[in-house]
């Protein structure tokens, strides 16, 4: 799970983390927080492995799937990745006249080009399991484009068109890809909206 440790993220670890009490599994979450953060502490006691990763930078990524391979046949030999959630975002809001190439860089390689690695770097595990799932986080923006989030939008309407492609080229291989585009859900992002943008939501 990219992005576990807050909002959505952390939901999902904590269901995840019910259904491996009961059959055996491992967890493991991305994010970009130092390992002595207090999060994280809470995470590896309760069993949850964390590899920190900066997600902008490829290099960056691909290192923490091969962190994450290794210390997968060291704990379960012979076991394969069978579930992949790309849930890391951010947003960077403004108009689009004002919108910063930065912000718009951010945004894109977060929210999409690092769904998209971690697609890649997730997929020859997945298929040598014979099965197996991608599951991106998407937005109800990147379906009905929002003011001042432009470059989030797009990011999200993106994920919508890689998993289209990723499952009509991996659905032979037993790979299902899906998105899932929430509304509005009180997190410590959408908190940083104003009320006035709230309340219109």
């Amino acid at each position: 799970v990219t992005g576990g440790l807050g909002g959505i993220g952390e939901a999902i670890v904590n269901a995840l983390h019910e259904r491996t009490k009961k059959e055996l599994g491992l967890i493991f979450v991305f994010d970009c927080v130092a390992e002595s953060d207090e999060r994280v502490q809470e995470l590896t006691q309760k069993g949850i492995h964390y590899i920190s990763v900066d997600l902008k930078s490829l290099e960056s990524l691909k290192n923490g799937f091969k962190k994450m391979y290794a210390l997968m046949e060291q704990l379960l030999p012979g076991a394969h990745l069978s579930l992949l959630v790309n849930n890391a975002g951010i947003t960077k809001d403004s108009l689009a006249l004002r919108l910063k190439e930065s912000d718009w860089d951010d945004v894109l390689d977060i929210n999409l080009k690092a769904s998209f690695f971690c697609a890649q770097q997730a997929l020859p595990s997945l298929i040598k399991n014979g099965n197996g799932y991608i599951i991106s986080m998407s937005s109800v923006v990147g379906l009905t484009g929002n003011p001042g989030q432009v470059n989030y939008a797009a990011s999200k309407a993106g994920l919508l068109a890689m998993n289209k492609t990723l499952a009509a080229e991996y659905a032979s291989r037993n790979i299902l890809c899906n998105v899932i585009a929430p509304g509005f859900i009180t997190t410590p992002m959408t908190q940083k909206l104003s009320d006035e943008i709230q309340s219109a939501i």
